[in-house]
């Protein structure tokens, strides 16, 4: 969540680190299991090349007709209200 960016910076490295170590390991079972991986959330203030790497990881899913799992990512309930608004 958007809450979790006031946790120490090396519990956020840690929290990124198993997002995407997750990934890594799991992206053949989901394939398998025809799961598609799929963000939902802001990418604001992301690594790019962080982005760019878990993005290849979910992109191994795309082709995926099965269960949708969506990963909320720097997602706060607060945030979707204000990025809502401006796109009114």
């Amino acid at each position: 969540s958007t809450e979790n960016w006031s946790r120490p910076k090396e519990e956020v490295q840690g929290l990124l680190k198993l997002l995407k170590e997750f990934l890594i390991d799991e992206i053949p079972e989901l394939n398998e299991q025809n799961i598609l991986v799929d963000f939902v959330g802001s990418e604001q203030g992301l690594d790019s090349q962080y982005l760019a790497e878990i993005r290849a990881l979910a992109a191994q899913t795309h082709s995926n007709t099965g269960m949708k799992v969506n990963i909320a990512f720097n997602y706060g309930g607060r945030l979707e209200i204000i990025e809502a608004i401006k796109k009114l």
